[in-house]
């Protein structure tokens, strides 16, 4: 089988190989601390920057996703990490992106323009424009993991099904983002753009961390969470690649 190859062909070492995985994914955890840091606030910066780095991020990431039709064996173990490795860093820095135009969307809400300080119309409409966004994602998620699954009963999962199901997750994502670009309008900031972007966003997220003091609480909750959802996914992912090799 391709998955005993892999095993077998990486450094001839079983152990080191079951774990080939996690050391991918803790690579792509640190880039993604760094680009978060560095490329994520510079969508705050101009009317167009967050919507270009967001289809950029969007459209690169979903392109390295369709690349995994590619992987023919186990020999090309070195390419399926890359792959890996640079698609889960523009997954997360779409998200990012993508999120940040919550925020927009509320604040030039019909309702709202309106009253701009009604607060409780604010945290109401925050809710439900976010709510339903969770519901699609995983609805969306759970019809293309049921596809998947059809297709590999179809194919006794076959190397090549495999391959065409980590296929349609690029394309999934890119269909639906071609979507999000056509109907989400670009926002002025009152940020302008300066010569040394890049240390534009270092310093915005220097000195937010800088304020995390006078937030202890929130700075814990969301420390907590990243740290949750990493932890989830590589528990999630070290369980399934052991299983799958005894």
């Amino acid at each position: 089988m391709v998955s005993n190859s892999i095993f077998q062909y990486v450094f001839n070492d079983n152990y080191l190989t079951k774990g080939f995985y996690q050391y991918g994914l803790s690579v792509a955890v640190v880039l993604q601390v760094i680009v978060f840091a560095v490329i994520g606030p510079l969508g705050d910066f101009g009317k167009y920057t967050r919507k270009l780095i967001w289809m950029s991020s969007s459209i690169f990431g979903s392109l390295l996703t369709m690349g995994f039709i590619s992987i023919y064996s186990g020999e090309v173990y070195w390419l399926a990490t890359i792959l890996a490795i640079l698609s889960s860093v523009s997954f997360g820095l779409s998200t990012v992106l993508y999120n940040s135009f919550l925020p927009l969307l509320i604040n030039h809400h019909p309702q709202l323009i309106i009253d701009q300080s009604n607060e409780k119309l604010r945290e109401k409409l925050t809710s439900k424009i976010s709510t339903y966004g969770f519901i699609a994602a995983y609805s969306s998620a759970f019809l293309l993991v049921c596809v998947n699954i059809l297709l590999l009963v179809v194919m006794n999962n076959s190397w090549l099904a495999t391959r065409i199901n980590l296929m349609s997750a690029g394309c999934w994502w890119l269909v639906f983002s071609l979507i999000s670009f056509l109907l989400v309008k670009s926002r002025p900031s009152e940020n302008q753009i300066t010569k040394n972007i890049l240390f534009s966003g270092i310093k915005k997220t220097w000195n937010t961390l800088k304020k995390a003091k006078k937030l202890p609480f929130t700075f814990l909750h969301l420390s907590a969470a990243f740290l949750y959802q990493d932890a989830m996914v590589s528990t999630g992912t070290a369980v399934y690649i052991l299983f799958f090799s005894d």
